[in-house]
């Protein structure tokens, strides 16, 4: 799990960027770590020209009358993604925005309307993935962009792009 040090994901975004050819480099970070701001700026300033935020979470669910985990298998771990994970999302926007304000961030998690979308957009994110929604319904990346036309022609909002960062102080 090389996104959860500063010194490995340096470490592998010069070895990707040192392996290939010049493509883009994008680091999708995971929200478990004690700085993801941290990691964030090891990433960018070793070839990353963004970061995706967030990889889905460590977590378990033990079937109680089983006795076994359904999600997670012990040690192998286990992701909690979808609208669990929303929060923890737009959190760790939040928090690498205020710490890289000029980074490409790609907001990522729990995003199943259009309101979750212009949430990561608000925290600082410049796009936002559709992931887990799409398992459900195919034609949920649409939902969502449908979703926030309407928020932004509700609140008065002529261009997506002045939602980056709206929320940070």
């Amino acid at each position: 799990m090389f996104a959860h040090s500063p010194t490995a994901t340096a470490e592998v975004l010069e070895a990707v960027a040192a392996a290939g050819p010049a493509v883009p480099l994008w680091a999708k970070l995971s929200p478990t770590v004690s700085d993801l701001a941290e990691i964030a700026g090891a990433a960018l300033s070793h070839g990353a020209e963004g970061v995706t935020l967030v990889n889905t979470a460590l977590a378990m669910v033990i079937d109680t009358e089983r006795r076994v985990p359904v999600l997670g298998s012990g040690p192998a771990g286990g992701g909690l993604s979808g609208p669990p994970l929303h929060p923890i999302a737009v959190r760790a926007v939040f928090d690498v925005r205020a710490a890289h304000p000029d980074a490409t961030i790609i907001g990522v998690g729990g995003v199943m309307t259009g309101r979750d979308a212009v949430e990561l957009l608000m925290a600082g994110a410049d796009a936002v993935q559709v992931g887990t929604a799409t398992f459900r319904d195919p034609r949920a990346a649409w939902r969502v962009l449908d979703g926030i036309g309407a928020w932004c022609s509700s609140h008065r909002v002529r261009a997506v792009r002045s939602l980056r960062g709206a929320a940070q102080p």
